[in-house]
């Protein structure tokens, strides 16, 4: 149903954001703000190692409170690291905006993940939607990392940053629209 094609929305939107993120901290690090690769390598560490801690918080309170709310949450705070990041100059703003942009950043994919396979659930058609979904993703990030490598050249590489939170802007709008129900289960008739 609808349901579907709004979390696809909102994880082809995310992907766009985070792919395209990806390799441009790293190379404005080095470039732009002239860290050493040990420094660059610690930022993109603290883009990943926060999640060790978020993901596993992030589903369980998904679980509990339905997907709905925090990938809501997750969409909306994701629009602000990029540009905190843009503004935080090459101080510790910077530092702080990576490692909570890394709190959200690959905590909305299992998310997604998990409302396809609740709408999936009984039709036997679990895997066809995962695989649809990684697709598109992959598709849909090569695409913005494509387009964030324009930007850079021709704007600059804070319009880079802008660029992510736009689309993230354009994930957590299309969150909104998620249905609520759907994705929100009764712990009892488990």
């Amino acid at each position: 149903g609808t349901g579907m094609w709004w979390i696809f929305t909102v994880s082809a939107v995310r992907g766009m954001g985070d792919r395209s993120l990806l390799w441009v901290i790293p190379l404005y690090l080095s470039d732009q703000l002239e860290l050493s690769p040990f420094w660059v390598g610690f930022h993109v560490a603290l883009l990943a190692a926060p999640g060790i801690f978020a993901g596993p918080l992030f589903g369980a309170l998904s679980d509990r409170i339905g997907r709905k709310p925090i990938i809501m949450l997750i969409m909306a705070s994701a629009v602000i690291f990029p540009i905190t990041m843009a503004l935080g100059g090459d101080g510790p703003g910077m530092t702080v905006s990576v490692l909570l942009f890394g709190l959200f950043l690959f905590s909305v994919n299992s998310l997604t993940q998990a409302a396809a396979i609740d709408v999936a659930a009984g039709k036997g058609l679990e895997g066809t939607f995962i695989g649809l979904m990684w697709g598109s993703n992959a598709f849909f990030g090569a695409m913005a990392s494509i387009i964030a490598g324009v930007v850079v050249e021709y704007i600059g590489w804070h319009a880079a940053f802008y660029f992510a939170s736009g689309l993230f802007f354009l994930g957590f709008l299309s969150s909104l629209a998620l249905p609520g129900d759907f994705i929100r289960r009764d712990p009892q008739s488990a």
